[in-house]
């Protein structure tokens, strides 16, 4: 809020400067500047800031417009796949314009971080291991590069891991999903259009 007054006080500052020099100028100097010339040079500033104002605001408005705002949403289910749990991460823009990446990172079960190629492997192994699945877990791990772009209202999936319920009630299910979480490090810097960078999201 304080942001947004700081400008028209300047303004009125700096237009109270001119119209008082404006006036010197006529009086003490003695330039004999008549009063409608003074007037006349006055006015022309005041449109001249007027129409920077303007166009400041003009300029906040249009950021705004294009702003992205990225949010990390996590589901688990048991119906995705027939006798299967299932989680998924997946990075949604619920802003008002495209993202575009900067920076991704990702590290799982505390393995340094990871690159397009590494992190499926890495994913495998964490789930076998802590989800006694044996092989028989499906897995996908998208990755996001710099300068990928997701745009207002899309969604990718980052993470999703399908194992095998063996026996298990949906809640045993969750839980062990939410063990898998835990060991999920992630974070996400970006920009929108203007150039201006929002980010380092986490989980």
């Amino acid at each position: 809020m304080i942001k947004i007054f700081v400008f028209p006080i300047a303004l009125v500052v700096i237009l109270i400067f001119i119209l008082g020099f404006v006036f010197g100028q006529s009086v003490d100097l003695g330039w004999g500047l008549p009063l409608g010339t003074s007037l006349a040079l006055f006015i022309a500033c005041l449109g001249f800031f007027v129409t920077l104002y303007s166009s400041l605001l003009s300029r906040r408005h249009n950021r705004l417009l294009v702003k992205p705002h990225l949010i990390f949403d996590s589901m688990f289910d048991s119906s995705y796949r027939e006798d299967h749990h299932t989680y998924t991460l997946k990075v949604k823009n619920v802003g008002l314009g495209p993202a575009i990446i900067e920076k991704y990172k990702i590290s799982l079960n505390q393995v340094g971080e990871l690159n397009h190629h590494s992190v499926f492997e890495e994913l495998l192994k964490m789930v076998n291991k802590n989800t006694q699945a044996n092989g028989r877990a499906y897995c996908v791990a998208g990755y996001l590069h710099r300068d990928d772009a997701i745009d207002k209202g899309n969604e990718k999936i980052l993470i999703q891991v399908s194992f095998p319920a063996d026996g298990r009630s949906f809640m045993e299910g969750r839980e062990m999903a939410k063990e898998l979480v835990k060991m999920i490090d992630s974070s996400i810097t970006y920009k929108c259009h203007y150039g201006t960078t929002h980010g380092g999201k986490e989980i």
